[in-house]
């Protein structure tokens, strides 16, 4: 009983963190005309009346790996979607988190049983670039 009460007060925490990215992707016509307009991007959303920071990025990541702890990876998988899709043309500052997304992303695909065509080889592709890029970092 003690469990389910701290895994409960946790998502809770979790969610109250992530709150400003998920009322974006909440709004489903709000979030359809920023993807219209290329702008739900980190760039664009820091410069909007949302006041989106690399902050509420990790934790939107945050709770979907709680979701996920929690084995609710259709959700998990939902809010890493719309993560990669924010951070996708970050640069090599945001690495980290950046991978840490991708894998994410990629574990909640498997478990999901996405077939293998819906996978996406860009994902897997940045993924990979993201992963040198952090080998190259380490050798120097």
């Amino acid at each position: 009983m003690a469990d389910e009460k701290a895994t409960a007060e946790k998502k809770a925490e979790a969610e109250k963190k992530a709150q400003k990215l998920l009322n974006i992707i909440a709004k489903k016509k709000e979030l359809e005309q920023l993807r219209k307009d290329m702008s739900f991007t980190l760039e664009a959303l820091k410069g909007s009346d949302h006041a989106i920071t690399i902050q509420d990025c990790q934790a939107l990541f945050d709770y979907s790996k709680v979701l996920y702890e929690q084995r609710d990876y259709k959700n998990a998988e939902k809010y890493l979607f719309n993560l990669k899709e924010i951070l996708a043309n970050e640069s090599a500052q945001h690495n980290e988190l950046i991978v840490q997304v991708f894998w994410g992303l990629l574990a909640t695909s498997i478990i999901n049983q996405k077939p293998r065509e819906e996978i996406e080889l860009r994902s897997l592709r940045k993924l990979k670039d993201k992963i040198k890029e952090k080998n190259a970092e380490n050798s120097l």
